[in-house]
C-alpha cells in the first residue's frame, strides 16, 4: 500500500464523435491538476482535510483528445476523482 506524502497521474485519451461542450470535475483532498490537449485545465492547490470540488465546461472539436490528472496526498486518507 502506499504511505502519505505521494503523488499521481493517470493520463489517456478520449475520443468525440462530434463538436461539444464537455464539463469535467475534479474532487481531491490534497492537490489535483487536470490537463486537456496539454492545457492546464483546472487545478486545485494546496494541502486540505476536506475534498475540494472544481470544474469547467470545455467547448471541444471532434476527434481524439489527450487526458492527464494529477493529484498528491500529504497526510491521512488519499482520494481523487475525474469525471466528465
Amino acid at each position: 500500500t502506499l504511505d502519505d506524502t505521494f503523488a499521481a497521474r493517470w493520463t489517456g485519451q478520449f475520443f468525440l464523435a462530434s463538436p461539444q461542450a464537455l464539463g469535467f470535475l475534479i474532487a481531491n483532498n490534497d492537490g489535483g491538476r487536470l490537463y486537456i490537449d496539454g492545457n492546464l485545465v483546472l487545478n486545485s492547490p494546496g494541502v486540505r482535510d476536506s475534498f475540494d470540488f472544481i470544474s469547467t465546461t470545455l467547448n471541444l472539436d471532434a476527434g481524439f483528445h489527450s487526458v492527464r490528472f494529477e493529484m498528491f496526498d500529504n497526510l491521512g486518507a488519499a482520494t481523487a476523482y475525474l469525471l466528465w
